[in-house]
Order: C-alpha cells, then structure tokens, then sequence
C-alpha cells in the first residue's frame, strides 16, 4: 500500500482525561442517584469506592477500576499503545453480550470530560457488537459511527485517534456481512484511509493494520500474499518511528507468524526465524508484555516443528516469556493456552513416538491420502467440516492437523479444529487414544494462537 503524501498534520487540542473529577453531572443526573440504582449492597460500595478514588492512580488505570466497577471484571481491559496517549476499551474473556442499560451506562460515563465520555461510549457499542435490547443492529451501527464523527468534529481528543476509532467501528460491522460483501467493503475502507488526513498516525496505521490481517485471514493461499506483504509495509513505516520502532517490530514478528501459517517447508521457517527476530528486537527496546506473548508464541510453533531436543529448549523459552507477558491482564487467556500447549506438550514427550508429528496420527485410508495431496484452504475446510458435522471428530482433527502441514491454516478452519478437539476429548478414550487427543489439543492450541494473535493487538 503506497499512499499519498501526508498533509500538514493535525495536533491534539486536548489530552485525554479520564478522571476529569470537575466535570459537571450531564443531564443533572447525581452520581449518588446511578450509585443508588445498582441493586447489590456489595457492588455498590465497590463502585463508590471506585469514583471517590478516581485521580489518585493513573489514567489507565482510574478508568480500569470505572469499567471493572460498574460493567464487572473482566468484561473490557484498558489499553494504551504507544504513539498515542488514547486509552482503549478491548473487550476480555467475559465480554458483554449486549449494551449495559441507561442507568449502568450514565453511571460508567459520569464525572468523565464530555469528548472523554463519548469515546468510551463509543468503544462500548463497539465491544458489545452493536447489539442493544430492543435496537436492530443496523441503527445501533449507525449510531455508534455517528457519535465517532462527532468526537472528531468536537477534537477534544486527537483527531488521529477518532479517524482510528471509525475505522474500527466500520470493519466491525463489515465483520458481520458475507465474505463477498467484506471483501468489497475492505477496497471501499483502502480507498477512504488513502484520503485520511491522519493516514500516518500510529493508531490509525494499527486500525489499517488490524484490517489487513483480517483481510489475509478471510481469502485462501495466494490471494492472501498481496494483504501481508502490505501489513508488513505498514510495520515497517512504524518501525521508522522511534516512538514507535518497539510496537511496529512487535506487530511485524506477529504478521510474519500469521504469513507461516500459509507456507510450508524452509519457506515456514525462514518467515518464523524473521518472526523471532522481529520479537526479539522488540523486547530489547521495549519489555512490553504484549512482544513477549508473540515471542512465545513464535517458539511454540517453532518447537512444534522441532527435534525433541531443540523443542525442549524452544518450550523452555516460551515458558520464561510468558512470566512476562503473566503481568499484562489483558492477555491472561492467551497466555494461559500457552501454558497449557507448554504442559501437554512434556506430559506427552516420553509417550510420543521419536519424530512423529501430529500430522502423522492420521489413521484412515482416506487421510493418509490427503496427506499426499497438496489441497487447498478451502477444500481443508470443508472436509474439516464435514468430519465435524457427522461425528469423526477425531478424523476432523487428524485432517486439520495435515491442513496446518501444507500451510493452509486460516481462522475459519482453526475455529472448526477447536470444536472438534473438545468434542474428541469428551468422548471416552483408552490410553493410546488420549495421547493422540493431547498431542492434537496441543497442536490446535498452538495454530489457533498463530492464527489469532492479531485479534487482540486490534
């Protein structure tokens, strides 16, 4: 992607402020009144005790203790990149499934800046898929991206970071369409963040990126090559940044580990060897939780692919990133995958036979043909699918474990293997059988944190 040159930049004309205590009651509605609305004594005085304290820690956090206090713990975690001092709602492993009611939304806004206020509003709707009880999606949408452009209009926070909210809000809902109308929605969105005044911001280059990745995940095998090699143009213009340089290296080792999911062979191991680099380099400007994670990540999939005793050392490694990546909240259910991949693994080293691959569990004639046949992603899933859906769950595993052999993983196909796994693991299995089922949850674990990783940098 090479756009236009970049016009005079804007600049902020107010940072963001999330604990603007002086801020008037909107619409006179008293905090005492929200706080007396919520029905549970205990949750009550938490709440209280959270707006008392509001200004006495950071930023991120004041409005970590707001969300978790008023929404529940683990529902958004709080999030800030660097280049930008916007805070950032990414909905957790307990995200809700629908829009709070007016009472827990005035109350979670309250005692915000008005500009503040609205950009939480916003990521709120966003995070909850639009979905409002009694509201059709679509006007939800709509209203969700009118309240984006105002934010910008007003500019009482930087007009890079509500261009990089839009964009996020619109990808969103194109996530919800047909895979014909994503793909045409995403030329529309290239051609609009080409005209963007802020097009080379940090964080609007991080929506675009997140758009690319998801792009790459939606078409099958060389189609995908021309949206990677433009995230990976992306990453680079972020690594040319010194404020930046740390954050762009973390997302391209990310990229190049999504692109091995698509290669085979020495081609796979150079992208996961350029991968680690990219981690590595990362982690030595900046020991940030989230580069750690992708460094991990990268070494279990490397080790997935070793000799028992490289792999050893790889899971090794992997373990001693996770310590640091542990601290990061946000990242706690990847992080915990890991683990687990890391634990089934040498559980199932004396037991697994030398140099076999998961790939090579395949038992049924019919796998063992596929094996040597070189099918596409699309004809991966199907057969994945269909396995799935008549109950061969074990040989639904067996073939998306040859699928992630031939570099033809893609999301869609992962979410399939992981339905099935859980299904084969529940079944009643003799001892032999239970490794083959721990050495595939293993690999699943690992090919759905490659193939997902981006999910969350979004």
């Amino acid at each position: 992607m090479n756009p236009p040159a970049l016009p005079a930049r804007s600049t902020a004309k107010a940072p963001i402020d999330p604990a603007a205590q002086t801020a008037p009651a909107r619409g006179g509605f008293a905090q005492r009144d929200n706080v007396r609305a919520i029905g549970d004594a205990r949750r009550r005085q938490a709440v209280r005790a959270t707006l008392d304290a509001a200004g006495r820690r950071g930023a991120r956090h004041d409005l970590q203790d707001r969300v978790d206090a008023v929404l529940g713990t683990g529902r958004f975690h709080v999030m800030q990149m660097q280049g930008s001092p916007a805070l950032w709602l990414v909905p957790g492993e307990r995200a809700p499934c629908q829009m709070p009611g007016n009472t827990t939304l005035r109350l979670l806004l309250h005692g915000l800046s008005p500009g503040m206020a609205q950009w939480v509003h916003v990521q709120v709707l966003l995070g909850c898929g639009f979905r409002r009880r009694g509201t059709p999606l679509q006007r939800v949408y709509e209203q969700t991206l009118t309240l984006a452009a105002q934010g910008e209009a007003e500019a009482e926070l930087m007009q890079a970071d509500w261009q990089a909210l839009q964009l996020r809000v619109q990808h969103a809902w194109l996530q919800r369409m047909e895979p014909a109308v994503r793909i045409i929605g995403r030329y529309r969105l290239r051609a609009k963040v080409a005209a963007l005044c802020c097009r080379h911001a940090p964080a609007v280059r991080i929506a675009w990126l997140h758009v690319l990745r998801a792009w790459a995940d939606d078409v099958t095998d060389a189609a995908a090559l021309p949206r990677h090699a433009d995230a990976e143009a992306v990453c680079e213009a972020l690594i040319q940044a010194p404020e930046t340089r740390a954050l762009g290296q973390q997302r391209l080792a990310g990229c190049l580990l999504q692109r091995a999911a698509l290669a085979q062979g020495a081609h796979q191991h150079a992208l996961l060897l350029r991968a680690d680099a990219a981690a590595e380099a990362s982690l030595a400007h900046a020991s940030s939780p989230e580069a750690a994670l992708v460094s991990a990540c990268i070494a279990l999939v490397r080790a997935e692919r070793a000799a028992p005793a490289l792999a050893a050392t790889l899971r090794g490694e992997a373990a001693r990133r996770l310590t640091l990546a542990a601290t990061e909240l946000a990242l706690a259910v990847r992080v915990q995958q890991a683990r687990r991949a890391i634990a089934l693994a040498d559980a199932a080293e004396d037991a697994r036979p030398s140099g076999c691959a998961v790939g090579d569990l395949a038992q049924h004639p019919a796998d063992r043909q596929h094996t040597r046949c070189d099918l596409g992603t699309q004809t991966w899933l199907r057969t994945v699918e269909a396995r799935h859906r008549h109950g061969q769950h074990a040989q639904a595993c067996m073939a998306a474990a040859q699928a992630m052999q031939q570099g033809r993983l893609q999301s869609p196909l992962v979410a399939v293997w992981e339905r099935a796994s859980a299904a084969w693991g529940a079944q009643p299995l003799e001892a032999r059988t239970r490794r083959h089922w721990q050495a595939n949850a293993r690999a699943c674990l690992v090919a759905g944190l490659q193939c997902r990783l981006h999910r969350a940098d979004g």
